[in-house]
C-alpha cells in the first residue's frame, strides 16, 4: 500500500489521503458490475480503517464517491440517467477536484474517515425497481424442522 510506504512523509506535514470511491460502492448501478462495485465498496471500509489507523500520526484519511461526471470513460446510455439526477445534470470533473482540494485544506482538518458523496443528490432519490414489492406479512410458511443438534430451523418452502 503506497499510504503505509509514505507514512513518514505524510506525518511529517500532517498529510492527507483522498480515496476515489465511486456511487456504485452503496447502490446498485446500471453499469458498473459486481467486481467493479464490490471494489468501491471495500475501499469504502478501507478508508475507514486507515483513518483510525493513521489518525495518531497527525494523517487523515477520507473518501470521495462521485455519481455521474461528464469525462470521457461514461458509458453508452448515461445521457439517459441525467434525467433521474435530482438536479438534472452530469457532474464537471472540476467539482470532483474541488472536493478533493477541501479535503487537503485546513477547512476539513477535522473530518477523518469520512466518504464525501459527489452526485447531485443521486444518493437522497428512492431507488426504483421492477420487482414485485413482497411484504413479510404475506410470506406463508408451508412446512419447517429443526435440525436437532443445531438447533436452527431451515425453512424448506415458502408460499406468498
Amino acid at each position: 500500500m503506497l499510504a503505509r510506504g509514505l507514512m513518514e512523509e505524510l506525518a511529517a506535514v500532517s498529510g492527507c489521503v483522498v480515496n476515489v470511491s465511486s456511487i456504485a460502492g452503496s447502490r446498485v448501478h446500471p453499469f458498473a458490475g459486481s467486481a467493479y462495485a464490490t471494489s468501491k465498496a471495500a475501499l469504502a471500509a478501507l478508508t475507514r480503517e486507515m483513518a483510525a489507523d493513521f489518525a495518531p500520526r497527525g494523517v487523515r484519511v477520507n473518501a470521495i464517491s462521485p455519481g455521474e461526471i461528464d469525462t470521457s470513460i461514461l458509458s453508452p446510455g448515461t445521457e439517459k440517467l441525467v434525467a433521474d439526477i435530482p438536479m438534472r445534470r452530469l457532474g464537471l470533473p472540476e467539482e470532483v477536484a474541488k472536493a478533493i482540494y477541501f479535503l487537503c485544506t485546513e477547512q476539513s482538518s477535522y473530518i477523518n474517515g469520512a466518504e464525501l458523496h459527489i452526485n447531485a443528490g443521486n444518493m437522497c432519490k428512492p431507488t426504483t425497481t421492477n420487482l414485485p414489492r413482497l411484504c413479510f406479512s404475506d410470506i406463508r410458511i408451508k412446512r419447517a424442522f429443526t435440525i436437532p443438534r443445531s438447533g436452527k430451523v431451515e425453512l424448506l418452502r415458502v408460499e406468498t
